[in-house]
């Protein structure tokens, strides 16, 4: 419930509420501006976007504040995937540009998308790419070079 009441709703298979996460506009902890996307690790941590203060939360699935991420150089995070080993797979649609994070840092970044202003993403299990590039409505693929080759897949 992001762009309205700034908070993340928790509840069971039944549609029972359990319990809330946030609730106030703000910066500090515990509070949102637009958390913007919710996934969930290997740890079974929530992992939290919160779009507007650049930033990215854990939490225990029971509320309890783990850490966060306010230091990746965001412009405006707007989706983002996760893989099995948590490597995290973020859009900024500002940056025009992916950032990918592991272990608290960021390894490395996708540029270079033909001014495209990446939205939100999806990764294939051969590892390709998939963005939505908002304003064009359009979804762009991205595979790296010789990744497909590698795995048998043909050319890309």
């Amino acid at each position: 419930d992001g762009y309205t009441n700034s908070r993340i709703m928790k509840f069971d298979k039944n549609g029972k509420f359990l319990m809330m996460i946030g609730g106030t506009k703000g910066s500090e902890i515990g509070q949102f501006n637009v958390p913007h996307h919710v996934l969930i690790d290997s740890k079974d941590e929530l992992v939290i976007q919160d779009r507007v203060n650049k930033r990215i939360q854990f939490w225990t699935q029971d509320g309890k504040f783990i850490k966060q991420w306010n230091d990746i150089e965001l412009g405006r995070p707007s989706g983002f995937a996760i893989l099995p080993d948590d490597t995290i797979y973020v859009t900024d649609s500002d940056g025009q540009s992916i950032k990918i994070i592991k272990d608290d840092k960021v390894i490395d970044a996708i540029g270079g998308l033909d001014g495209a202003r990446p939205h939100q993403i999806a990764i294939d299990p051969s590892g390709a790419l998939y963005v939505n590039d908002e304003p064009f409505r359009i979804v762009k693929k991205i595979v790296r070079k010789g990744a497909l080759e590698s795995k048998g897949a043909g050319k890309p």
